[in-house]
């Protein structure tokens, strides 16, 4: 019974993992890359049974889990795609050119970047202001914002000159 219940929760958590790595929403074998290092990680901090110290990752956690190994594995992705200059993987091994080609530099990997710099950022501050910074980084007016938190949108924007003040001084 025991046995059956950890392979359920275990289950239970490579799914969540999945949701995380998934939820980058990638396509082709860049997905696939990122889906294996998601279950990698998980199988790495999964307790084994033998000791009793270790907690098992819940749903949130696995789903982090998953997701921060995505991300892992896609700025690993994207940094050996720029060492070599080229755009796609070819599937044949080509002869590699020495020249530096500006245009083959994968654009989607500065989004990575910028993205996990501001949740690094916000995650500092309090979770009102998270949410009117993540909001107005999604592309939500300022007045849509406040009319979510039912407040005027004055309150939102001095909010969010309050936001840009401890950002700049936290980095």
């Amino acid at each position: 019974m025991d046995q059956q219940l950890r392979t359920a929760d275990l289950h239970e958590a490579m799914s969540d993992a999945l949701a995380g790595a998934r939820s980058l929403r990638l396509q082709g074998w860049v997905a696939e890359e990122c889906e294996a290092a998601a279950l990698e990680r998980l199988a790495r901090h999964w307790p084994d049974g033998r000791r009793g110290d270790v907690p098992k990752p819940d749903g949130a956690a696995a789903y982090l889990l998953g997701r921060s190994a995505a991300v892992d594995e896609l700025r690993r992705l994207t940094r050996w795609r720029r060492s070599v200059h080229m755009r796609e993987v070819p599937f044949a091994s080509d002869d590699r050119r020495d020249d530096f080609d500006p245009g083959c530099v994968e654009p989607g990997f500065d989004v990575v970047e910028a993205v996990a710099d501001l949740g690094r950022s916000v995650s500092r501050l309090k979770a009102r202001d998270q949410f009117i910074a993540l909001a107005l980084a999604a592309g939500y007016t300022g007045r849509e914002v406040a009319t979510v938190l039912r407040v005027s949108p004055s309150i939102v924007s001095v909010a969010l000159r309050r936001i840009r003040q401890k950002l700049s001084w936290m980095t």
